[in-house]
């Protein structure tokens, strides 16, 4: 009678392995769907910053991929230009004093 039992018990618990094996390996598949975005908000920025001179758009209007929408103060942009010119000369004079100095010292052999 207990030879009956084993039997059944021992395919049970093969089948409840298998189960619990085939759950933990396979993984989720990605659910593909197709449809269409649609949105009423969209954000809007530059790559640079600075002040508007001029806004060509208005909120609602449509507009295209590419299409101008805002000019940016010119002066403004032209005043960082001339800053980080400045800052790239004082760059470049304390790399030559730098290589200067470089050049100028002895180190002692021995």
């Amino acid at each position: 009678m207990i030879r009956k039992m084993i039997v059944p018990l021992f395919v049970l618990a093969v089948v409840a392995a298998t189960i619990v094996y085939y759950k933990a390996t396979t993984r989720s598949r990605n659910l593909v769907l197709t449809g269409i975005v649609t949105t009423n908000d969209v954000i809007l920025s530059s790559q640079i910053q600075g002040q508007l001179a001029q806004l060509l758009v208005k909120e609602g209007d449509a507009v295209k991929a590419g299409q101008l929408v805002a000019v940016i103060e010119p002066e403004e942009l032209r005043a960082d230009k001339a800053f980080y010119a400045h800052a790239e000369e004082g760059a470049a004079a304390q790399v030559q004093e730098a290589e200067g100095s470089l050049k100028t010292r002895s180190i002692p052999c021995g």
